[in-house]
């Protein structure tokens, strides 16, 4: 039944964009219905039940570690509550508490002025993926409008797979800026990308794997002095910005890390359809592999530390500690898709950054 209604879905929206000259319009409109829709999945799996990192604790700064280390949107959301007259919070946090259950359930204490502010925050979050997913994969394939569309409409519904067990206040920001940050990456601006790299830190120390990918691309693209200079940049950025940031939460309760080993050798709770679901996955993304995108494949290599990490500090079953791997998945999916669909629906553009693999001469 459900693979009946994910077929009419996909027809009605590629029937819904058929005619190219209204297809941006229709996108827009699409994109901003279904995304307070994500957000609403988002919240359903729970934003305030796990103990160390309580919703109004992240944006008063006083969860637990490692989670009130990703600072970006609390701040975001404090200063923008800090903002507004203190008798109009009031009254919105008191029609919350009367109108509004969820605020209050299952022991909660959100108050819904953060919480709008939050969800405002997300849904920025959200839209800015969409478009830098759209840019990215203008960038890389020779592709139909309408075709492009669509497969932008679908990762951002895509994003729910990584909804399971507690959803983090930072979670949207962070695909979001980590995104923008690749892409910046392979476009080789510099400052942009430095400007895009600081905000990711900031919002959530996995950033370092960014460095990673910078070190594996352009190891032998740039002169090796440029390359120096730019990696010890990163690396500076990283250890000042997670140094004061540890040192201004180093009274709180909690630790440094999590350990949760012996519950991911449990192989718990994983399900036949999540191993026949990573297999159809692997297949389209190792479909052709020699011809795919050499950025994204490279963009996906943070995987394997990504992987051996959650191993001992997360828990391998909790899907949106995969996010780094999303953009470059998407991109190497959209390939097997246009080999699929053939007739030239999508084709790889082999001048852009995602897969020119040349020296860079000029700085």
């Amino acid at each position: 039944m459900n693979t009946w209604k994910n077929l009419i879905s996909i027809k009605s929206i590629i029937s819904l964009l058929k005619n190219e000259k209204t297809a941006g319009i229709l996108f827009i409109l699409i994109l901003l219905i279904i995304t307070p829709m994500v957000i609403s999945a988002y919240i359903r799996v729970e934003i305030d039940t796990y103990d160390c990192s309580r919703f109004e604790e992240m944006i008063n700064g006083t969860a637990h570690k490692p989670f009130v280390y990703r600072v970006l949107v609390p701040v975001i959301i404090k200063s923008a509550s800090a903002a507004i007259p203190q008798n109009i919070k009031q009254r919105i946090n008191d029609y919350g508490v009367k109108n509004v259950k969820y605020l209050t359930e299952k022991g909660k204490n959100i108050y819904l002025a953060d919480l709008l502010i939050a969800a405002f925050v997300w849904y920025l979050s959200i839209i800015g993926f969409a478009l830098v997913m759209k840019k990215i994969l203008t960038d890389v394939y020779i592709v139909d409008k309408r075709v492009l569309y669509t497969i932008i409409l679908f990762s951002v519904m895509g994003i729910t797979i990584f909804f399971r067990y507690y959803s983090y206040i930072y979670d949207f920001t962070y695909l979001f800026l980590y995104s923008l940050s690749l892409y910046y990456l392979s476009k080789s601006k510099w400052a942009l990308y430095l400007a895009a790299f600081i905000l990711t830190t900031i919002n959530k120390e996995t950033s370092i794997l960014l460095v990673m990918v910078y070190f594996i691309h352009y190891r032998n693209k740039l002169p090796k002095p440029l390359f120096v200079k730019l990696l010890t940049a990163q690396l500076a950025i990283f250890i000042v910005i997670k140094t004061t940031i540890n040192l201004i939460f180093i009274n709180n309760p909690g630790s440094i890390v999590e350990f949760h080993i012996l519950n991911n050798i449990a192989m718990h709770p994983f399900s036949l359809s999540d191993f026949i679901a990573f297999v159809v996955l692997v297949v389209a993304v190792v479909y052709d592999w020699k011809n795919k995108p050499i950025f994204a494949k490279q963009s996906l290599s943070v995987f394997i530390p990504l992987v051996t990490l959650t191993l001992f500090l997360g828990l391998l079953s909790e899907f949106r500690d995969y996010y780094e791997v999303y953009p470059p998945l998407i991109i190497l999916v959209v390939y097997t898709i246009g080999k699929i669909l053939g007739d030239g629906i999508i084709t790889l553009n082999e001048k852009n950054s995602f897969c020119e693999n040349k020296k860079i001469i000029k700085n």
